[in-house]
């Protein structure tokens, strides 16, 4: 059985591979490629908070009115406008003609206008889940190959696990060695850190894999959790044609849905692409690690016509919401960004070293042999 497993093992480490240190290695310069992407370039992503109005960034009338001016001087409409809550960082307009602009927040300046492939990040979170492979009809065949992938590394780890408990000296073969052979050095670590790792390591790759497999991993949380993953509901407005932003009152639709949770924060507004859209504001409240809270807006009168507290839900809800941020480890601490990178390496480790320990054992035994 134990020879078995190890095949096994090492036969799902070849398969599977070549992918996950892709996975490794991108996942883990993800995390911080925006970041890298402001200090590479501070010009397009960073601005200069003015002494006059510091904390004036953010109110209802500064958003409309970046918004109606940008439309207005570049004859283009803006369907996402992404707020950010460091001030020191621009803001970006998605447009309705698949382009980006980055924006000063508080003079409207455009600092970059790009394809949203054409920045690091982008370039990285494509590389990250797709291989940048796209057909001509906009799908990503190797999105399901990444997701298998996941699910090997997750079957691995199960049955790396379970070689470890069956010895009887499982605990002393856990013990770190610096002097001696590089097979028991290698294999000590080998241990030690899949053990210690490995719940961390299961649920990040189980995470990655609800974002393409949504439905199955969200039936898998609704089990384990006895409820059912709520969400608001968008509301369809009966009218016949879409109005301009110019002739919205577009700040009291802002102050509207702060209103209906007003200890939340805006991180993005979706503007209405078609007559029946509201105008839809993603905000995150301060107990959340990440905006899943909604209040959808009347773009007609301004009206609330529903407000969706992400916090307010049962544990389905809330272990579901928490994904994003535990896959990225951005929470508790922004140093558990450092400790999901070191984790997010791992599995290279560990293929590599399983390899190594793999040509080692085969090497010594055709020695044994001869």
């Amino acid at each position: 059985m134990k020879k078995t497993l190890r095949k096994i093992h090492f036969l799902v480490t070849l398969v599977s591979g070549v992918f996950l240190i892709n996975l490794s290695l991108t996942g883990m310069l993800l995390v911080y490629a925006q970041d890298i992407q402001r200090w590479l370039n501070p010009q397009y992503w960073t601005v200069q908070i003015p002494q006059s109005s510091p904390d004036d960034f953010d109110n209802p009338e500064k958003i409309a009115s970046l918004a109606v001016n940008f439309q207005k001087q570049n004859q283009v409409l803006i369907k996402r406008i992404y707020l950010e809550e460091n001030p020191t960082y621009s803001w970006r307009f998605s447009l309705d003609n698949g382009e980006y602009v980055s924006i000063n927040p508080y003079t409207g300046e455009q600092l970059l206008r790009y394809e949203y492939s054409e920045t690091l990040y982008s370039f990285v979170m494509e590389w990250h889940r797709w291989l940048l492979l796209k057909s001509d009809d906009g799908s990503y065949p190797f999105r399901n190959i990444i997701s298998i992938a996941s699910l090997l590394m997750c079957i691995n780890l199960i049955v790396g696990v379970w070689l470890w408990i069956k010895p009887k000296n499982r605990w002393r073969n856990l013990k770190p060695v610096v002097k001696g052979k590089l097979q028991l050095i290698l294999l000590r670590y080998h241990n030690l850190l899949g053990v210690v790792f490995v719940l961390p390591l299961f649920f990040i790759a189980l995470t990655g894999m609800a974002f393409n497999w949504s439905q199955p991993i969200k039936y898998l949380v609704e089990t384990a959790t006895l409820g059912n993953v709520m969400s608001g509901e968008s509301p369809e407005l009966n009218v016949e044609k879409n109005l301009p932003l110019e002739k919205i009152n577009f700040s009291q639709a802002i102050r509207n849905a702060k209103q209906a949770l007003p200890n939340g924060q805006i991180h993005r507004i979706y503007l209405p692409t078609k007559p029946t859209d509201s105008i839809r504001f993603r905000i995150k409240l301060p107990e959340e690690p990440h905006p899943y809270s909604w209040v959808w807006v009347n773009p007609a009168n301004q009206q609330v016509l529903n407000a969706f507290n992400a916090v307010d839900t049962n544990v389905a809800t809330r272990v579901w919401n928490f994904r994003y941020s535990f896959h990225i480890g951005r929470f508790i601490h922004p140093a558990m960004e450092w400790l999901w990178s070191f984790i997010a390496l791992l599995p290279t480790l560990f293929i590599i070293s399983g390899i190594t320990l793999y040509l080692m054992r085969r090497k010594k035994k055709q020695r044994k042999y001869y």
